[in-house]
């Protein structure tokens, strides 16, 4: 029982940063897992399952403003559904150590580009080829977000803000949606392999509701301005602690 406890602490935490910073939040949920034992591949999955209700706590907050874009979310939906399938089968018989490498490295890369002037805090109309570089990465970074969880998701704002063009805010709202097929695809397939431990992973799934809407809360109230800082904290971690593993 004071596991479960912990497992739900474990989601409040994850969730509040995650919300603000539109991702990274499985830098904390999936290290816990395996902290109290949980094979990797398992943590990874039962992550999943709690992340239905970060992204569901989210979506109620964003869900009146204006920061959701919908011309963006029908087709970052339909990458979402296809990419779930690709990525959530790679995680069953893949080993991700080169991945989160690779990830790392990216994140790192990406890092200047971040603190261009108006990047994250103004939109603009990304040019053709650049918007379908921008689709095509954004799946890339999908299939690697189902496949091995934790912090791989924050390349997608990285996406986002640099080749379509969103602000920070922005970015946030409108991966919500296709976030959440993304993850109840995914963990469908975890499912069926029996990948998910249950009584945790209902545990995280509390924290995150209740950690995701604060962490949105937070995000709406202190504006774009915030979440770029917050947002170029959590990659900067997330990049280090991917290349020196």
């Amino acid at each position: 029982m004071l596991m479960l406890l912990w497992t739900f602490l474990a989601g409040v935490l994850a969730s509040i940063v995650s919300g603000m910073a539109g991702g990274g939040g499985g830098l904390i949920s999936a290290p816990f897992f395996i902290l109290i034992g949980l094979p990797p591949q398992v943590a990874v999955a039962t992550t999943k399952f709690g992340s239905l209700g970060l992204t569901l706590g989210s979506i109620a907050k964003f869900r009146k403003t204006e920061y959701v874009r919908k011309d963006y979310v029908i087709y970052l939906s339909v990458l979402s559904v296809v990419a779930a399938f690709i990525g959530s089968n790679l995680l069953l018989v893949t080993n991700n150590a080169f991945i989160e490498k690779l990830v790392g490295v990216t994140m790192l890369i990406a890092l200047p580009f971040i603190f261009m002037k108006d990047k994250g805090l103004v939109s603009s109309k990304p040019k053709n080829f650049q918007e379908v570089i921008g689709y095509v990465s954004y799946f890339v970074v999908l299939i690697l977000q189902a496949a091995f969880g934790a912090g791989v998701g924050m390349l997608l704002t990285v996406v986002m803000i640099n080749l379509l063009g969103l602000t920070a805010l922005e970015s946030n709202a409108t991966r919500r949606i296709p976030g959440f097929l993304l993850a109840s695809i995914s963990l469908g397939v975890y499912m069926f392999s029996g990948a998910v431990y249950y009584s945790y992973g209902l545990a995280m799934l509390a924290g995150m509701l209740i950690g995701g809407y604060i962490g949105t809360h937070i995000a709406i109230k202190k504006g774009n301005k915030f979440v770029k800082i917050i947002y170029a904290i959590v990659v900067a971690i997330l990049g280090i602690k991917f290349v020196i593993g």
